[in-house]
């Protein structure tokens, strides 16, 4: 792997590469409540875009879709030796590789429920299978596609996200 670059690396790369391609470089430009990290216009074309640095965080997703509403390109760079979070995509494509998991996760679309009603709705039993759905309980909950409330289990934002997208593939 390769050493970390930083912010200001990154920025100075971008600038160059612009810069032989004859573009018109502005750095931290300030337009409303966001500062963006490099502007560049092409002078022929008169094409604009702006490139924001992602480095250990997420762009701010309100100035991406700002941009956008502007017609304008952008780009987000980050550097190559940051870790893609394949673990966390890993977990929860694992998480949806049952099919009891999956049915928790259409009913708990439906309603809230407590553990109990979840064991008995997917058709286990509590002496039998209580281990069992523990560890399905415990493999959503730990991908984030569930959370425990006081006495209930939801969905979580992600969860109801994976649902709609599992309900459009049908």
């Amino acid at each position: 792997m390769s050493p970390a670059i930083s912010h200001s690396g990154i920025i100075k790369r971008e600038i160059s590469k612009l810069k032989e391609d004859g573009w018109l470089v502005f750095t931290e430009v300030h337009y409303r409540t966001f500062i963006f990290d490099i502007f560049a216009v092409n002078p022929e074309t008169k094409q604009m875009k702006v490139i924001e640095v992602d480095v250990g965080h997420d762009s701010s997703s309100d100035k991406l879709k700002y941009v956008e509403s502007l017609g304008l390109e952008i780009k987000v760079v980050r550097p190559t030796s940051q870790p893609v979070p394949y673990r966390s995509v890993q977990e929860t494509l694992n998480a949806l590789g049952d099919p009891i998991r999956l049915r928790i996760i259409e009913l708990l679309a439906q309603n809230d429920m407590r553990y109990v009603d979840i064991l008995n709705a997917v058709n286990l039993t509590p002496k039998k299978d209580a281990g069992r759905f523990g560890y399905h309980m415990k493999t959503l909950a730990s991908s984030r596609i569930i959370t425990k409330k006081e006495t209930s289990y939801t969905l979580s934002d992600t969860g109801k996200k994976i649902f709609n997208f599992i309900k459009n593939l049908e």
